[in-house]
């Protein structure tokens, strides 16, 4: 008898640690998902940020093209256009000249550029203030 009371108060010890054991894991685990959930909290902080950073961009650059084709309109106003019809082939007259404004022209080497003409001046404008 005095055996099984003794093996008794062994698994009474025994489930005291175990529950003791799982006290400090689930306040382990609670620590750990506390900490995760700070790091998802400020990796959607900084994606919001590059977000934004994109979307000024894109503004910044959709404002350039729009001045530089107001420009380029402006520009194109004065010219005069040269047409050539076409032949009964479906081509152009190997004697024909065509005559491109330089506008049009200078709208095509500038479209490569465009990027590197957006400046920061430009786009101060646009600064957007993240409030969370």
């Amino acid at each position: 008898m005095e055996s099984m009371s003794h093996q008794i108060r062994k698994y009474e010890v025994l489930v005291k640690q175990l529950k003791d054991e799982l006290r400090e894991e689930k306040s382990k685990a609670n620590e750990e998902a506390d900490d995760l959930a700070q790091e998802m909290a400020e990796l959607r902080y900084q994606m919001t940020g590059l977000l934004e950073e994109e979307c000024k961009r894109r503004a910044c650059i959709e404002q350039a093209s729009l001045q530089r084709i107001s420009e380029l309109e402006a520009q194109g106003s004065g010219l005069s256009h040269v047409f050539v019809m076409p032949n009964s082939m479906g081509g152009v007259p190997a004697n024909a000249t065509m005559a491109m404004p330089s506008a049009v022209q200078t709208a095509n080497s500038d479209q490569l550029n465009l990027h590197s003409t957006v400046s920061q001046e430009t786009c101060q404008y646009l600064s957007v203030t993240r409030t969370f």
